[in-house]
């Protein structure tokens, strides 16, 4: 506004009360997303007990822990990756893997059985030594299809809220962010590009999934330019959808307890991470709710 430009009484009133409006949103949601949070630390320690987790962790077993190098492979060749195994070991799971996708190329080892030496010591030592590295082609789940696998992430269903999505994505817009739905297969829900400023929501979703999954891709897209730790990264981004949707009236458990599990590892390395990153979740949580309230209040 320029110096001396006249703004009318009930104009710069209103502008005032709404200011005022957003700073005790954004304080009482900080407040509320503290006992979120707790809530969410709770839900995700019971979820690790449960027989389903149990079944979920003997199924990844039959999945490689890849090297650094490894995984900047993958992530080079297939950026939304995240279940990758080789062929055989889709095979033994049910599942196959689609015409026409194209493997993803690591490294694996070669090995080579040492000859035996005369002496106890060596005996009991691992008698296989590195000569060098191979090509394997590897896939991921979403390249694959067959027999479903145990999944503590369950989609979450119903829901009609497109006035409540339209307002998510243009808070993205103000973000510089641009929101498109496309169809993603049934193993992804949205992506998140810093590089081409577009998120991407999978179309096939219900309507609630689709608004859990752009709060949690605005997250991102706040938090997570330039940001090297995936697994701390999906920690945050789904604990601030959770956050978010619980202010709405969004009950998301059922997809965010066993998804943020799933990349912490275990329940105690999630609450720690959680407690780590309370601050992180609490202001971007807090963005979202204010900016919500603040473009409904400007609908009405």
């Amino acid at each position: 506004m320029r110096i001396g430009t006249f703004v009318p009484l009930d104009l710069a009133s209103s502008r005032h009360e709404l200011c005022h409006k957003v700073r005790v949103i954004i304080m009482a949601s900080i407040n509320r997303s503290q006992d979120v949070l707790d809530q969410l630390s709770q839900g995700i320690s019971t979820l690790a007990t449960s027989d389903e987790w149990q079944a979920y962790l003997k199924m990844q077993a039959r999945f490689h822990n890849y090297s650094y190098a490894n995984v900047l492979l993958i992530m080079k060749q297939y950026p939304d990756a995240t279940q990758v195994a080789g062929y055989g070991t889709w095979k033994s799971l049910g599942r196959h893997v689609k015409k026409g996708e194209k493997a993803i190329a690591i490294m694996a080892p070669i090995l080579y059985k040492a000859p035996n030496e005369a002496t106890e010591t060596l005996e009991t030592e691992n008698k296989y030594r590195l000569c060098g590295f191979k090509i394997v082609n590897v896939f991921d789940v979403s390249q694959t299809e067959g027999k479903s696998l145990t999944d503590p992430c369950q989609k979450l269903n119903g829901g009609n809220c497109h006035s409540l999505y339209h307002r998510l994505c243009e808070f993205a817009n103000s973000l510089g962010f641009h929101v498109f739905q496309k169809e993603m297969g049934p193993e992804l829900n949205g992506n998140c590009s810093h590089t081409k400023k577009r998120i991407n929501i999978n179309k096939s979703n219900s309507s609630t999934q689709q608004i859990k999954t752009l709060i949690h891709e605005i997250a991102h897209a706040v938090m997570h330019e330039n940001f090297d730790d995936r697994a701390l990264g999906e920690l945050e981004a789904e604990s601030v959808a959770y956050v978010t949707c619980e202010s709405l009236g969004i009950d998301s458990s059922d997809y965010s307890f066993g998804y943020i599990l799933s990349w912490a590892g275990n329940s105690a390395n999630a609450e720690l991470l959680i407690r780590q990153s309370c601050s992180r979740i609490q202001k971007t949580s807090s963005m979202i709710i204010a900016a919500l309230s603040e473009s409904k209040d400007a609908a009405a």
